[in-house]
């Protein structure tokens, strides 16, 4: 099997794997797909509502393509991400529990005109030596644990360690994302919608 794009959020390009059958029941094995500039991968997928557990490894996802999905303006995010998704399916919906992301190669941060960083430094002017650090941060590791409800609301626990090597300052911080992946799914969606709907107007 072999699809060249499936838009349903994300889009993902060159989608392949092999439909097999096993006890009547329709598997698909080998599956890969390229997303973010880089590639999801999994050995089998029951297609059914059977309970399963998928591990999807994820390799290079790029951290850019990523962040701009849903990233408000004046935030950039370089470098890519490899990790393994363990998917738990239960009456065909998706949970992700211990997953796992970690960086590649170094990745660098950058804040620039972000809006809430800037209305953070106007309250708190004592913090403008805090929020200085990640104006160009070289991240040395970044490590992130993934885990998504059924509901759609992902839990990203992240930890960064880097340094703003012009002002020789090493930093360490922990955070947690909380989103509904779902919600930003859609929006994606309907936002990929209108993008074609404006390239075909300008195409006629």
């Amino acid at each position: 099997m072999s699809i060249t794009e499936v838009r349903s959020g994300p889009v993902l390009t060159e989608v392949r794997g092999q439909l097999t059958s096993d006890n009547n029941l329709p598997v698909l094995r080998e599956f890969s797909a390229r997303v973010f500039d880089g590639q999801l991968a999994a050995e089998q997928i029951l297609l059914s509502k059977q309970d399963q557990e998928i591990i999807v490894t994820a390799r290079g996802l790029d951290l850019m393509l990523i962040s701009e999905a849903g990233r408000e303006s004046g935030v950039e995010l370089h470098g890519r991400v490899s990790g393994r998704l363990p998917v738990f399916m239960h009456n065909g919906q998706a949970e992700i529990r211990g997953g796992y992301l970690s960086n590649e190669v170094d990745s660098m941060l950058k804040v620039q005109d972000n809006a809430s960083f800037n209305a953070l430094k106007s309250q708190r002017p004592e913090l403008e030596t805090v929020f200085g650090v990640l104006d160009e941060l070289s991240i040395e590791t970044l490590s992130c644990d993934v885990n998504m409800a059924q509901d759609g609301q992902l839990e990203l626990a992240v930890q960064i360690a880097g340094e703003n090597k012009q002002q020789k300052q090493p930093v360490n911080f922990n955070y947690t994302h909380s989103e509904n992946i779902y919600t930003l799914f859609r929006a994606l969606r309907l936002s990929d919608e209108i993008t074609q709907e404006v390239e075909k107007a300008l195409n006629q």
